[in-house]
């Protein structure tokens, strides 16, 4: 009886640890799907962080690219309007010297400054030459630059 006394004591013993053992396994198990959930969650968070750097950095290389563009059509129209200032002033200058010119002409000429009204006219008196005006408009200070 004594025997069989020791032998359940042991024997339940054996299924406690038995037990234990098999807790201890499922909490192992549990803490180690738990761990496994974790790191995968910590992944997909990490990776959508990394797309969301990605997809900065793609805006920020377009609006870099657009702000280039956008600089490079300012400095375009900035020197096409200078470029027509330009011509502006030089057909201004021009007109000017051709004006002088004719003054002076007429000056040189006083009976015929009445048959110089505009520079269209095609009838010139044998004095007056292409050169004479040619000459006023290369003594003029700005002189031909183009």
């Amino acid at each position: 009886a004594v025997l069989d006394l020791e032998y359940q004591t042991t024997e339940k013993l054996f299924q406690l640890l038995a037990d234990r053992r098999r807790e201890q396994g499922l909490r192992h198990a549990r803490t180690a799907a738990e761990v496994k959930q974790r790191e995968h969650q910590l992944q997909d968070a990490l990776e959508r962080h990394l797309m969301k750097l990605q997809d900065e950095q793609g805006r920020m290389k377009l609006h870099r690219q657009r702000q280039g563009r956008w600089t490079v059509d300012a400095r375009e129209e900035e020197l096409r309007h200078q470029q027509d200032l330009d011509v502006e002033l030089r057909i201004k200058d021009l007109e000017r010297q051709l004006q002088l010119a004719q003054e002076r002409k007429s000056s040189l000429h006083p009976l015929e400054s009445s048959s110089i009204s505009s520079p269209d006219q095609t009838s010139h008196a044998p004095g007056d030459t292409v050169d004479s005006i040619d000459e006023a408009a290369d003594s003029s200070p700005i002189g031909s630059s183009g």
